[in-house]
């Protein structure tokens, strides 16, 4: 009898012991759960705050990338439109030599009365003779 009281008190001692352990470690599992979802949260807010840094330098560094191409956009297309702005003012100009209905008598009055004559040589020294009835022994050379 008193091995089986020896058996039967041992086995309820280790049961509970086996119990007291296990609520040990689950209380030891707990707590240390708690501490590493502190620690977690602390990393994870610290990475947040470094997180929103890096994106706001990014959204800034953007920003100033979009204005500095905008503005060079802009000057591009000021200079495109000064340079067409003066092709349009020199044809504005060249427009008052055309001939016109009513300039024409005018216009070939002019050419009557001041022949061109577009032929001429030039000899080995660099002298231009003009004109086709002008023969190499005349003083007409111009240097050019």
């Amino acid at each position: 009898m008193k091995s089986i009281r020896r058996f039967l008190t041992h086995k309820h001692s280790v049961l509970l012991q086996a119990k007291a352990d296990t609520e040990a470690l689950h209380r030891a599992f707990e707590e240390d759960l708690a501490r590493c979802n502190t620690i977690n949260d602390q990393w994870n807010e610290e990475l947040r705050v470094i997180r929103e840094e890096r994106v706001a330098k990014q959204l800034e560094k953007d920003i100033n990338f979009a204005k500095n191409r905008m503005e060079a956009l802009l000057e591009e297309k000021e200079a495109k439109l000064a340079a067409a702005e003066e092709i349009v003012k020199q044809h504005k100009e060249l427009v008052t030599t055309f001939i016109t209905p009513e300039s024409l008598d005018e216009a070939i009055e002019k050419a009557i009365n001041n022949p061109v004559d577009y032929n001429f040589a030039i000899d080995l020294q660099g002298n231009r003779i003009v004109g086709r009835e002008t023969k190499p022994g005349q003083e007409t050379n111009v240097n050019s």
